[in-house]
């Protein structure tokens, strides 16, 4: 799925560490969602710069980082208030969506700023 949605959004991301054979129970479309709203968010904090996602396996967990090398985020305590957001034209929703489909699949869902910039999402979706 990381594969098709990085042939068909018009953003530069660099898939690494593929895992081959990973299958999970989950709905592919309600995935596919959360990704575009991440992968967006990802290409609207840097659009000039690529989007690393890696992925690996770790503690019964398939996790999916997706790092951007933007400003990094500014204030962490709203980031999943609905309808909150700073920028303009946004609807404050991606991220609370993309919360609540990735917790519907027994997962979580987390943001941190990384040195020296940028801001890196990591979905962890159990085995």
């Amino acid at each position: 799925m990381l594969d098709a949605l990085a042939a068909l959004l018009p953003y530069q991301i660099d898939i690494q560490n593929r895992l081959t054979d990973t299958s999970l129970q989950a709905d592919p479309s309600q995935l596919e969602q959360c990704f575009i709203n991440l992968l967006k968010n990802a290409h609207e904090a840097a659009p000039n710069r690529p989007i690393q996602i890696n992925v690996y396996t770790e503690a019964g967990y398939h996790h999916i980082t997706i790092q951007d090398q933007g400003p990094g985020i500014q204030n962490q305590a709203n980031l999943f208030v609905p309808l909150f957001t700073t920028k303009q034209g946004g609807t404050g929703l991606g991220l609370v969506l993309s919360k609540q489909i990735v917790q519907a699949h027994g997962g979580r869902l987390t943001l941190e700023n990384t040195q020296p910039t940028g801001c890196k999402v990591t979905v962890s979706l159990p085995n």
